[in-house]
């Protein structure tokens, strides 16, 4: 279950390097909301209520638009696959109309496109939360006692999970041996890995150097534990 929190975590991380989010705003959050509005005169003409919101950051940068979000799918994970799944779809049908060379823009959009197909097995994009559920609520997919994965399969998922530490392009979901549980750390690994690679990008690319977040925060804990670019 560690790969899953992982994945969904780093999956966070990932939409809001890129100006998008899934926050939880409770009672304490909304009551500070609607006092500092008061104050301001702005009193809103709609219920403030608590849950998850889907957060983006304008072009500008200068606010943050914030609204309820909703799945028919089930609770807090299956809304943030959601989330996440349709910000990927984005990013892989912007990456067609970038100034990336063709060659490397029709690579992104089929990475993304092969995660996607796998993650759209379940409703809104949920089948990571699915899988994590059948096997840490259900006992499912023989991998708890009384059954257990032969040696071959054990060493085989966990070479796979090796994988966040490589370029995220290099991970071949057409190619993920030991069925549904390879499948599973497949897509786990590329959601790690793509945003490992998203930060080293800021890190490289940021104006302040050094003293960038990524080279402060990130980067250090990755330097220690030994991954390099």
């Amino acid at each position: 279950m560690k790969l899953y929190y992982a994945a969904f975590y780093a999956g966070h991380a990932l939409i809001r390097l890129c100006g998008e989010g899934c926050s939880y705003f409770g009672r304490q959050h909304t009551t500070r909301l609607l006092s500092i509005s008061d104050a301001l005169g702005m009193s809103p003409l709609f219920k403030i209520e608590a849950g998850l919101y889907r957060c983006v950051v304008t072009n500008s940068g200068t606010a943050l638009t914030c609204v309820r979000a909703h799945s028919s799918a089930g609770g807090a994970h299956q809304i943030f696959w959601m989330l996440f799944g349709n910000y990927l779809k984005k990013a892989a049908e912007g990456a067609l109309r970038s100034n990336m060379t063709r060659a490397d823009a029709q690579a992104a959009f089929v990475q993304f496109d092969q995660l996607l197909t796998i993650l759209s097995r379940g409703a809104g994009y949920s089948w990571l939360s699915i899988v994590r559920n059948d096997l840490q609520y259900r006992l499912q997919h023989g991998v708890w006692h009384p059954e257990r994965l032969r040696t071959p399969a054990l060493r085989g998922l966990s070479s796979l999970a090796g994988q966040w530490k490589r370029d995220p392009m290099s991970i071949d979901f057409a190619n993920c041996k030991f069925g549904l549980l390879g499948e599973f750390v497949c897509c786990c690994v590329f959601v790690i890995a793509l945003c490992r690679e998203i930060l080293w990008r800021i890190a490289e690319r940021s104006s302040v150097g050094a003293r960038s977040f990524a080279r402060t925060g990130p980067m250090v804990l990755l330097n220690d534990i030994g991954v390099t670019p």
